[in-house]
């Protein structure tokens, strides 16, 4: 059976969840969808899963309600860190500003690993409070209810935020919904953490909330919350949410193929860059064609961002220089078809003449939507669709949550390369994956998926019979195809550098040396809500140089290998075409020095 279940293992609501290296999964949920925990502000729900043993272990938890935050990896040496930051200031859904969402926070945490070159006994496992986002946005008029919580009346924060880390080992933190006393529905000004100077770091808006001209310019660009997003070679980031875009701005080519006053559009983001400290451009217009393409713009579907670099179709293309062409698909959701845009030849600079455009994947095998659904990468470059709810909403007040027993239990998996899917029936998990649920890729290249809130309902946590807890705690395995291959038939890599610079010549050592047809990199996951901000493969040009050697050429810059932690594999010449991956070994991305 490709699935193992782990029954109330998880112990807690597994809402974010990242693999941090030396084959440990640390994932948290703060408050766990409790208000009941939020009031009395318990918020000590982290855990450590090993990959190896199934063992979980109790951990430290932010010091702040870490509930619906935002995360992504930031540039270290030897350290791995995971940024944190946002969350729940309390559960409330008044009037005005904040109708339908909680107020966010402005709280940020590290969490620490050990240093990979002193091994997993070291220091590390931890958390560390780092500085908060910027009081910024617009002071309300004074709430008719009070804020029980902060001793001060701030603004700024986020909840829904998505964090995303950039070419320069920063992150980056887009949307978000404010705290109670902001007058602003969305905190709609981007702001960039780095971690220096350390040890607390600083944060910095792109613009200031008091330049009116920089704060139309963003609002105009507001998008969902937990918007996704990627970080294309070019440096640039994409939103593959679509965006209502004023016809008139367009392109002359991009106007021609529309009448719509505000047509939905792909845009990227250029940081630092521009009157207003950022440049918003427009890529494509958002398909319309069928099944209510418009459902992709918001967190209920997710984006992936497909394999980068050519797949070698023979020995002697394995050496050749690769070009880090970006794709990205969307899918997911209650739409039913799957869309992806191919960028060649893009850049922020290009004069848009309509060349970039959304068209339909290959046909899925089944009907049924996927609301909340994960998609991951696996080491072969596939990905693999699991969870989600067949739902689409009425969009009227008080219509139905996804209920569980709409679940879509049979995974699917997407060939970036031929274009098709796969239906794996007869391989459907045990539970239905709903809102608030995760998946993240392990090292031997299985998929370590928990979470959900049952029926989508709030939690009851610590529930006092007859009182139901919603929460999902079981945690569940899924094992692709090569997990079924006798242990000595994968590769193993014997011997891998621990830190890679961007545009290296480095050596490693595999087994089956010889038969290696491709070597990929794999950056590690940081989900939360059906999406993984960071996910990326990348294709490695190599060469075998005899024994169990092989020379890899590193890509050039960061913008195709942001800094992080990442798993490398080597795929062997199989039956399969893709070939059969070895198990993952980490190794850090890190910025070349200066």
């Amino acid at each position: 059976m490709p699935w193992q279940r782990l029954e109330e293992h998880a112990e807690i609501l597994a809402v974010h969840a990242a693999y941090v290296g030396f084959g440990k999964i640390i994932y948290f949920g703060g408050d766990q969808h409790s208000p009941t925990q939020n009031a009395a502000r318990k918020f000590d729900a982290t855990r450590l899963f090993d990959c190896s043993s199934y063992t979980v272990k109790t951990l430290q938890s932010p010091p702040f309600d870490s509930f619906c935050s935002g995360h992504a990896f930031l540039g270290a040496t030897n350290i791995v860190k995971l940024l944190v930051a946002g969350g729940t200031e309390l559960f409330y859904q008044g009037a005005g500003y904040h109708l339908h969402h909680f107020p966010g926070l402005r709280d940020a945490a590290i969490f620490n690993t050990p240093n990979f070159s002193a091994g997993s006994g070291g220091v590390g496992w931890d958390w560390q409070s780092v500085e908060k986002m910027n009081v910024s946005g617009m002071l309300a008029a004074a709430d008719p209810l009070v804020n029980p919580h902060p001793s001060v009346r701030d603004t700024g924060g986020r909840w829904y935020p998505t964090l995303l880390t950039l070419p320069s080992g920063d992150v980056i933190a887009l949307s978000g919904h404010p705290g109670l006393s902001d007058a602003n529905h969305n905190n709609v000004i981007p702001e960039v953490f780095t971690r220096h100077p350390e040890p607390n770091g600083n944060w910095r808006l792109l613009a200031p909330y008091g330049n009116n001209s920089a704060y139309q310019y963003y609002l105009r660009h507001s998008t969902t919350l937990y918007p996704r997003v990627h970080v294309l070679p070019s440096g640039d980031i994409l939103f593959s949410n679509p965006l209502d875009y004023p016809r008139e701005q367009l392109s002359e080519r991009l106007q021609e193929l529309t009448t719509n006053a505000r047509p939905p559009v792909t845009v990227t983001l250029l940081p630092d860059a521009g009157a207003f400290g950022g440049t918003f451009t427009p890529v494509a217009l958002f398909p319309t064609d069928d099944d209510a393409p418009s459902d992709y713009g918001g967190y209920s579907s997710t984006s992936v961002l497909l394999p980068l670099g050519e797949k070698p179709t023979s020995a002697a293309s394995r050496n050749k220089k690769k070009t880090y062409t970006a794709q990205i698909m969307i899918c997911g959701g209650s739409n039913r078809t799957p869309y992806r845009l191919s960028l060649k030849d893009w850049s922020p600079y290009a004069v848009n003449n309509g060349t970039w455009q959304w068209r339909k994947t290959g046909q899925r095998k089944q009907s049924r939507r996927r609301y909340h659904a994960n998609a991951t990468i696996l080491p072969t470059g596939e990905v693999v669709m699991t969870g989600g709810i067949d739902y689409k909403p009425l969009n009227i007040p008080n219509s139905p949550p996804p209920l569980d027993s709409d679940g879509v239990r049979t995974p699917e998996v997407y060939n970036p390369y031929t274009d098709t899917w796969t239906l794996l029936d007869g391989d459907a998990a045990a539970t239905d994956r709903n809102y608030h649920s995760v998946a993240v890729l392990m090292p031997d290249g299985r998929v370590w998926t928990a979470g959900s809130n049952k029926n989508a309902a709030q939690s009851v946590v610590n529930a006092v019979p007859p009182a139901e807890d919603w929460r999902n705690l079981d945690i569940e395995i899924f094992a692709p195809w090569y997990h079924s291959v006798p242990d000595g038939e994968r590769p193993y890599i014997t011997q891998a550098p621990s830190l890679l610079y961007p545009g290296a010549a480095v050596q490693i050592k595999s087994t089956y040396a010889s038969e290696i047809d491709r070597v990929v990199m794999v950056a590690c996951g940081s989900c939360t809500h059906a999406f993984d901000s960071g996910q990326r493969l990348i294709e490695i040009a190599f060469e075998y140089q005899g024994d169990d050697d092989l020379r890899l050429k590193i890509p050039p810059t960061n913008n195709i290998m942001p800094s992080g932690p990442y798993l490398l594999y080597t795929l062997r010449e199989w039956s399969n075409p893709l070939g059969l991956p070895s198990y993952g070994t980490d190794i850090v991305v890190v910025q070349p020095e200066h």
